[in-house]
């Protein structure tokens, strides 16, 4: 059952959450607010570790 689905293009699992500018400066404007990487993260519907892991990811480049 599972190789019909990927025969039929499907994938599986979560669509990536787009990451860019916008979100970053949204990032910046709720941390100048004093609002936990907590609360950001549910602001921008995603979890707090991948927030961890984009802000790591924005910094490293």
């Amino acid at each position: 059952m599972r190789n019909a689905g990927r025969e039929q293009g499907k994938t599986g699992g979560k669509v990536p959450v787009e990451w860019g500018k916008k979100q970053i400066m949204e990032v910046e404007r709720l941390e100048a607010l004093g609002k936990t990487r907590d609360e950001i993260a549910r602001a921008l519907n995603m979890s707090r570790a991948t927030l961890m892991r984009r802000l790591r990811e924005t910094n490293s480049n």
